[in-house]
């Protein structure tokens, strides 16, 4: 525990370095003691992975979740934990261990535990190993359940979001999801940010006209009540409604959204990106060189006709 709490100082004052020596300091011990340590010492172990994984040292992330696991093989979230790690990091021999991980993670003594990650996970591993999986209607119906009953916890309903857009493709899944979060709602904040979450979902269905004006919609409500969102709120919305607008060929009311959602975050590499390709295609090649550099601009904004 000295050395845990050595490591997390190190990692929340931003000294990478140093949190990842008392880290491997930690997994020696760990593995050289491991039948004289009690098996909860395995979360200490487990959160150290999630941390090595964060800072992109996948190599030695990968030893500490195995060693969590060795530590207490039925540990529910470093199972969890160790299956998003396999499938996100693309490490295809450990496909096979993440199948048998997630069998484990379907017996009654986890089941209930962050269903709809599960299910997620499940989706996602079938996906990256070619095997069918489809959401049924029981399942749609316990995440509908699963939202309801923890509607405060907002990884819950981003969870069943994904899994209603990415895995049953099903808008009226969505606002069942979206409904179901309202209840407990107490905060504009709280209405907020699953406004946006139904509104994000809705953009992925490319084809469907109807489902990403609904969006843009919601976006634009949005935009007329910034002291709901807050100001890294309002230049996401404001990417995201640009976004759509160009897609619709409102080239310069894009441009005009794109321009102050980068005046307001330059350092932002989503808007960085995505405003320099806009003025790279309006031929603004100097003032897409300094978006790019993550420079201020001066004057109007240059807009696309």
């Amino acid at each position: 525990m000295q050395l845990y709490i050595t490591s997390t100082s190190a990692y929340e004052r931003g000294d990478k370095d140093s949190s990842m020596k008392s880290a491997l300091e930690i997994y020696k011990l760990a593995r050289d003691n491991v039948r004289n340590l009690p098996s909860h010492r395995a979360d200490e172990v487990g959160n150290l992975g999630l941390r090595a994984e964060q800072l992109r040292r996948y190599n030695f992330a990968d030893a500490l979740f195995q060693l969590a696991l060795y530590m207490k093989p039925n540990h529910t979230n470093n199972m969890q934990h160790y299956v998003s790690f396999i499938l996100d990091t693309t490490r295809r021999e450990r496909y096979e261990l993440a199948g048998t991980l997630l069998r484990r993670l379907e017996g009654p003594e986890h089941k209930d535990h962050r269903p709809e990650r599960r299910l997620r996970l499940k989706a996602q591993w079938s996906e990256a190993t070619d095997q069918p999986f489809v959401l049924s209607e029981e399942q749609k119906q316990e995440l509908v359940r699963r939202v309801t009953s923890q509607a405060r916890d907002f990884a819950v309903y981003g969870s069943a979001m994904l899994l209603a857009t990415e895995v049953a493709k099903s808008p009226e899944l969505m606002l069942q999801l979206f409904e179901a979060s309202l209840p407990d709602a107490d905060s504009v904040t709280y209405v907020y940010r699953r406004l946006r979450g139904l509104a994000d979902s809705l953009t992925d269905f490319r084809s469907n006209l109807e489902l990403r004006q609904q969006a843009m919609e919601i976006y634009r409500r949005l935009l007329q009540h910034p002291e709901w969102i807050g100001d890294a709120g309002t230049n996401a919305v404001l990417h995201n409604y640009a976004t759509l607008m160009y897609v619709y060929d409102y080239n310069e009311e894009a441009g005009r959204l794109w321009h102050r959602a980068y005046m307001a975050a330059p350092k932002d590499s989503q808007i960085q990106s995505a405003y320099a390709s806009y003025l790279i295609s309006a031929k603004a090649y100097e003032q897409a060189r300094k978006v790019q550099a993550g420079e201020l601009l001066e004057g109007e904004p240059v807009l696309r006709k």
